[in-house]
């Protein structure tokens, strides 16, 4: 039973995932769509903030098998590891966990700038800034939902990373930083809320 719960999380987990990721290429150009996609974002990146920088999902998931877990102790996706197995170290073996998640990434960069430039619901360059800049910096500093840094930036640029983190004391003001994000987030919901007030209106 246990194996089926955690089973069913997972699936759920890939299948928001997924949707999400390729939200723009599934869903007809419609302005309340993208109005509740945004939405929908700006929600994602609050919860992850709130969960300690986990997915809420993958929380509940570990919170399920594991006694004692607290949020945030780790921020892997012991869920997806289940759906795709443990990635296998062998220098000719291929991650399909790790390949997966670099292409719906890379969807997910697609999604956010062809939903918002099809609604037209704010300028294309605040999108950009907050929904792909903020949000990979976001994952960059706090090693957020599931990243490993270390493998992403390589050995070597991890090393200066962390000296830059070191010595513009970035650990001293992490906290600040995250509650900035969720401000922004918030800030945002209300101003594309207000600006598209009329449109929402007529739906």
């Amino acid at each position: 039973m246990n194996g089926l719960i955690g089973k069913m999380i997972a699936v759920i987990h890939l299948i928001i995932a997924v949707a999400y990721s390729i939200y723009a290429f599934i869903v007809p150009s419609k302005f309340i769509y993208d109005y509740f996609y945004f939405v929908f974002l700006i929600t994602l990146q609050i919860s992850w903030v709130i969960f300690n920088h986990e997915c809420p999902l993958s929380y509940l998931y570990k919170a399920y098998h594991y006694p004692n877990y607290n949020c945030g102790d780790t921020t892997t996706l012991d869920d997806f590891n289940e759906l795709f197995g443990s990635s296998d170290k062998s220098k000719n073996s291929i991650n399909y966990g790790k390949l997966g998640e670099h292409i719906l990434t890379l969807f997910l960069i697609f999604s956010i700038m062809i939903a918002g430039y099809r609604s037209k619901i704010a300028n294309i360059f605040i999108i950009f800034l907050l929904f792909i800049v903020l949000r990979f910096a976001y994952q960059l500093l706090n090693n957020a939902v599931g990243w490993n840094v270390k493998e992403i930036l390589g050995k070597e640029n991890y090393i200066l990373y962390r000296k830059m983190y070191n010595m513009y004391k970035i650990k001293r003001i992490h906290n600040e930083i995250n509650i900035s994000i969720v401000i922004i987030m918030i800030l945002f919901f209300i101003y594309i809320t207000y600006a598209n007030r009329k449109r929402i209106m007529k739906v």
